[in-house]
């Protein structure tokens, strides 16, 4: 059933937006809708999830099926199977199998568009209130040429009359810039989204809400409590850049000069956190300290200078670590310079470019198997970047990092000691921090906090959410058979005033605190400038 909670909002700056039609709490949902109007399985995703249903399955899967007739969507079920079939793809399969190759992402949704609606007239409605930038496409030859190219491949794949050629750029071009990624629980984009109604919603790069996915169904979330009439915005981009990065991003994918508050008046993360001004939320204030956390953000906008001299330098560095994917010793030195290029000396660590840095050096860690020294950097990355870059505890980014490192910290609980060892290396510092961790303790302590933030960021009936609650389920099991510290998480996790369980969880978190602390000596073993 789908569930909105908004009205048109006209912006005489920004054109037509969205509005809350009542009031609606931090957390709660705005726009519910199970079925997108359209939702396209990305063509380098096809294998990895269910075409209909986008959960993530493996192409090994006994249980995948695949489509007999064109061979393109695979599906979890029978079930998504038929849903599929009987939605679009009876209308595309046989068109498809025509085909010598998978059409690109835009051209299959563009197809999907023809096939299923009578298109002059669609635009006539749910279209029409959205921006095209034709005007502003067309000033980029290339870009323009190839979206021609893809209103023509849909048009004759789809065998739509040649007199639909005009309209069919248009709804291209209202695509583009309208759409959305669709993605997995963890973030990552697995495909096309596109809604009219959340595409009304206009940019901010401090928004009081965010698009978030659970399958197939989209929802717009409240970050901050909304007033009835107070205009909802989401961020197109990846906010957390500099002001220049962020308005360089959005004129060229967007047409516009961005003059949300955060750039009108160029504020640091630091600012903009203390503008949120977050006050202590249950179980996770025992983790990262709202109080605490505001005192040191009032003290890190009084220093000035920034955290990079060279933000140039160190993004040069950063795109040279990218691209060195398959020769991890030469992308871990060449990060690690750029974490030199930058000034951190006033610990700003939530200044771009440093959370990207560090967060490439995680997934860099992660590949070759060091996950004593990935679980630090990621725990690092969390209580120094991701707080103050995302103010609200139930963020989304917020709630899968902590998710990330709970997973982690499972992975390393099933090593053997000795290979826990190996990891750990011989910094001095690695040694005193690890010793006294039990990391089932503490999996099972970053589920709980995960398990209180995920209802507000993902839904408490999301397949997240479902997750979460089974990995809890797991470790409680396993945690009746080593002693009294489970019993007491338990406890605390329907009770987060119980004080045995709180005192665990607070030294339980206060350990992980110190091992983030270790990250000063991964970044500087054996870096060269």
């Amino acid at each position: 059933m789908n569930t909105i909670r908004t009205t048109v909002f006209e912006d005489p700056n920004a054109g037509n937006g969205l509005a809350a039609s009542e009031e609606i709490d931090a957390g709660d949902v705005i726009v519910q809708l199970p079925s997108p109007y359209l939702l396209v399985v990305e063509k380098e995703a096809l294998e990895k999830v269910c075409s209909f249903c986008l959960i993530e399955t493996s192409p090994e899967d006994p249980q995948l099926k695949r489509c007999s007739a064109c061979k393109i969507p695979r599906y979890c079920s029978s079930e998504c199977q038929k849903k599929d079939w009987a939605a679009v793809h009876q209308k595309e399969c046989a068109l498809l199998k025509t085909l010598p190759g998978i059409p690109p992402t835009p051209v299959r949704a563009l197809m999907q568009v023809l096939l299923r609606h009578s298109v002059g007239n669609y635009l006539d409605t749910r279209w029409a209130g959205l921006e095209s930038h034709i005007n502003e496409l067309k000033k980029d030859r290339k870009r323009w040429e190839e979206i021609v190219l893809q209103a023509q491949a849909a048009v004759a794949f789809s065998k739509s009359p040649q007199d639909l050629l005009e309209v069919a750029i248009q709804v291209l071009c209202r695509m583009i810039t309208n759409a959305f990624r669709a993605t997995l629980a963890d973030d990552t984009p697995v495909g096309l989204c596109f809604e009219p109604i959340l595409a009304l919603a206009n940019h901010s790069c401090s928004p009081n809400a965010v698009v978030i996915f659970d399958g197939r169904s989209v929802a717009l979330r409240a970050l901050e409590p909304v007033s009835k009439g107070e205009q909802l915005f989401i961020s197109y981009i990846t906010a957390t850049e500099d002001r220049p990065s962020r308005q360089t991003t959005l004129k060229q994918r967007y047409f516009f000069d961005c003059q949300c508050e955060k750039c009108s008046n160029d504020e640091s993360p630091y600012s903009t956190f203390l503008r949120y001004a977050p006050k202590a939320e249950g179980r996770i204030d025992l983790f990262c300290n709202s109080k605490h956390l505001i005192n040191e953000a009032s003290d890190l906008i009084k220093v000035t200078g920034g955290l990079s001299n060279d933000i140039t330098r160190a993004n040069k560095y950063l795109q040279q670590g990218q691209a060195l994917a398959e020769q991890p010793a030469t992308k871990e030195q060449v990060l690690k310079q750029g974490v030199n290029a930058c000034n951190t000396k006033h610990k700003q660590f939530a200044l771009h470019p440093f959370p990207k840095i560090m967060h490439e050096l995680y997934l860099n860690y992660l590949d070759i198997g060091s996950f004593i020294n990935a679980l630090i950097v990621l725990l690092f990355l969390f209580l120094n970047c991701d707080v103050y870059n995302y103010p609200q505890s139930h963020h989304p980014v917020r709630v899968i990092r902590l998710f990330t490192i709970a997973k982690l910290l499972k992975h390393i609980s099933s090593l053997s000691p000795e290979s826990i060892q190996s990891l750990t290396g011989d910094i001095k510092e690695h040694v005193t921090a690890i010793k006294d961790i039990d990391w089932i303790n503490s999996f099972h302590t970053i589920m709980i906090l995960v398990w209180e933030q995920g209802s507000k960021s993902h839904g408490k009936e999301s397949r997240f959410m479902k997750g979460v609650e089974t990995e809890l389920r797991e470790v409680e099991e396993v945690q009746r058979l080593r002693g009294e510290v489970g019993g007491r998480l338990r406890k605390w996790m329907g009770d987060a005033d119980i004080v045995e369980g709180k005192k665990e969880a607070i030294r339980i978190l206060e350990e992980l605190k110190k091992l983030s602390g270790c990250a000063w000596e991964i970044l500087h073993q054996n870096s060269e400038e």
